[in-house]
């Protein structure tokens, strides 16, 4: 792809691809972690887009040697409850993630790239399954670990909440159409 739009929208790239890394580093370290295996290929699934996207990026821009962000450094609330704790840090990174390809794929169709526009939208929609991937998961995991810590928890609240998450996230995102 012949890079015409200037250094701004590859300087992009190159962060999407810090982004990825990141994601795929906290996904990795989460699958030596034993949270049975609906929840591992729910967390598989959204790996295995962070490695897809990783290669394609490197591809389309050129760049291997975007550095891995550092392991963080534990703390006691990790070893209280370190699933519960991890997916939210992955919810919050492909969070993150889908918000740079918003922005990505605002950028390459305000600049006519094509080929970049058409990959930024594909890997935002796959950041939008796995928000929803991790949405569907972290009720089970928070009651399970409720659970196994001793307390008493109610069943119903998972199928509960899960309505009310699919509510929520049911809704439509308005089109701003003034500048």
């Amino acid at each position: 792809m012949a890079k015409r739009s200037g250094t701004a929208l590859w300087n992009q790239v190159a962060g999407m691809l810090s982004l990825e890394q990141r994601l795929e580093t906290s996904l990795r370290r989460g699958e030596t972690r034993s949270h049975g295996p609906e929840i591992s290929s729910q967390l598989g699934s959204i790996r295995g887009n962070a490695l897809r996207h990783i290669r394609r990026l490197e591809e389309i821009s050129g760049c291997s040697g975007v550095e891995e962000f550092p392991e963080p450094e534990s703390s006691g609330l990790e070893e209280a409850q370190p699933l519960p704790r991890d997916l939210r840090e992955d919810l919050a990174l492909v969070s993150g993630t889908a918000g740079g390809y918003l922005m990505l794929l605002t950028a390459a169709r305000a600049l006519d790239e094509t080929e970049l526009a058409e990959l930024a939208e594909q890997h935002l929609r796959d950041y939008a399954e796995g928000a929803v991937r991790i949405l569907g998961v972290i009720p089970i995991v928070v009651v399970q670990s409720l659970r196994d810590g001793g307390a008493e928890v109610r069943a119903e609240a998972v199928p509960s909440v899960t309505r009310t998450v699919a509510e929520i996230w049911g809704s439509q995102v308005e089109p701003l159409t003034s500048m």
